[in-house]
């Protein structure tokens, strides 16, 4: 086989975890949306772009894990690791966010400048900034767990959690 392939098969199946896990933080996410807000003020009408979204946030990790200064602090305490690796991930998920807003407005609007009011205005709407802190939050926590899993080994913490 050759190694680029290789090298993707490890890839891909180093990412199932954090997709697992984005995909089931994601649908819960959209469907406590939906009870709260109801289904014509949710931007994503569908439990398929909570899918999209756990696809999309299992590139960033692989984009993410690829950088080489992401383990700055191998030998100190985990919660430097966990805090540069947030602010790393925060910037991508944040960045992706923006991107994918502003190429939508583009599409629909056809025009720079009013896409970018768009953006701009939807920078302002609380249900924004309150998805995007969930999505954070579940980025710490991926990270969080994924450190512990870099610690102390897949095998300790199976035996930590299961017994």
């Amino acid at each position: 086989m050759p190694r680029i392939l290789r090298w993707a098969k490890q890839e891909a199946i180093s990412v199932v975890p954090a997709f697992i896990f984005f995909e089931l933080s994601f649908n819960i996410l959209h469907f406590s949306s939906v009870l709260m807000l109801g289904p014509d003020h949710v931007r994503y009408t569908s439990y398929f772009g909570a899918t999209l979204g756990a696809l999309v946030a299992a590139k960033i990790v692989i984009i993410v894990r690829t950088l080489p200064y992401i383990n700055l602090f191998p030998h100190k305490p985990m919660i430097y690791n966990i805090s540069w690796k947030f602010l790393v991930y925060s910037f991508f998920v944040l960045f992706v966010q923006l991107l994918d807003h502003f190429l939508q407005s583009l599409h629909h609007h056809h025009g720079f400048s009013q896409a970018l009011q768009q953006l701009a205005q939807m920078l302002t709407f609380a249900h924004f900034w309150g998805v995007q802190i969930w999505i954070l939050f579940l980025f710490l926590i991926y990270i969080t767990a994924s450190e512990f899993n870099r610690v102390l080994g897949p095998l300790a913490l199976r035996r930590m959690m299961l017994g």
